[in-house]
C-alpha cells in the first residue's frame, strides 16, 4: 500500500504542502488519512495547503481529513480516532503530558496493514514536555508484532543511524522518523524495555 519514503527539508521549505500533496495522493488511491497536530495553527495551514491543492475543502480531525469536519480530542485520555490507513504524527506526542496514551490513541487508528509515521524531537530542550529515545517507539511496535519499516535520527538534512536498544550519544537538536506498519489488530500493550527483556537480572547493558 505505501512504501517507504522520508521527506527532510528545512523550515520554510515547503513541508507542509509536500504532506499535503502526499495525503492528496492518499486519499485519491482510497486510503483514508489522519493527520494529527498539537496547535490549531498547523491544522488550518495544512488544510489551507490541501485546498490549494485539490480545489476542495476539507475538515481536520486534530486531525482526520474529511470533507466538512472538524474535531479537537484530547489525546492525553483514551480517545477512538477511527481507523486509516495512514497516520501521520509529525511532531504532536511529545507536547502531550501522558505521552504513553497519546501513542496508543494513534497506533488505534491504524488499520491493520496501514502505516505510521511518527517524528519526534530527540535532544530538543522544551521544544516539548519529552525527548523520545528510539527504544520507546521501536519496543512499542514490535512487542505489539508490527514491522518497523524505517528509524532514524536527523539533524537538519543529515540522516544518521539509531540502535533499538544500545546507548548512543546523539548531537542538539535531533529527531527520530520512524515508520511503522500493523500487521494485526490486536489489541496494544505497553511494552517491556528491549534491554531487560533481553538482560532480565538487570546487569547493565552497553
Amino acid at each position: 500500500m505505501f512504501g517507504v519514503g522520508t521527506i527532510v527539508a528545512p523550515t520554510g521549505a515547503g513541508k507542509t504542502t509536500i504532506a499535503a500533496e502526499i495525503i492528496h495522493r492518499a486519499v485519491e488511491r482510497g486510503n483514508r488519512v489522519l493527520f494529527i497536530a498539537h496547535r490549531k495553527e498547523l491544522i488550518d495551514q495544512a488544510r489551507a495547503r490541501v485546498l490549494e491543492i485539490t480545489g476542495e475543502i476539507v475538515g481536520v480531525e486534530r486531525g482526520e481529513w474529511r470533507s466538512g469536519t472538524e474535531r479537537i480530542v484530547d489525546l492525553n485520555a483514551p480517545c477512538y480516532l477511527g481507523k486509516y490507513d495512514l497516520v501521520l504524527d509529525p511532531g504532536t506526542i511529545e507536547h502531550c503530558f501522558n505521552i504513553g496514551q497519546a501513542i496508543i490513541n494513534a497506533a488505534n487508528a491504524v488499520a491493520e496493514g496501514g502505516v505510521i509515521f511518527h517524528t519526534p524531537p530527540m535532544s530538543m530542550i522544551n521544544h516539548g514536555f519529552y525527548n523520545l529515545n528510539p527504544t520507546l517507539l521501536h519496543d512499542f511496535y514490535t512487542q505489539n508484532g508490527w514491522h518497523v519499516e524505517f528509524m532514524a535520527g536527523v539533524q537538519e538534512n543529515s540522516f544518521f543511524s539509531l540502535p533499538a536498544a544500545q546507548r548512543i550519544a546523539v548531537p542538539p537538536e535531533c529527531s527520530i522518523y520512524f515508520v511503522a506498519r500493523r500487521m494485526n489488530s490486536n489489541q496494544l500493550i505497553y511494552p517491556t524495555q528491549a534491554k531487560y527483556l533481553a538482560n532480565p537480572n538487570l546487569g547493565a547493558l552497553h
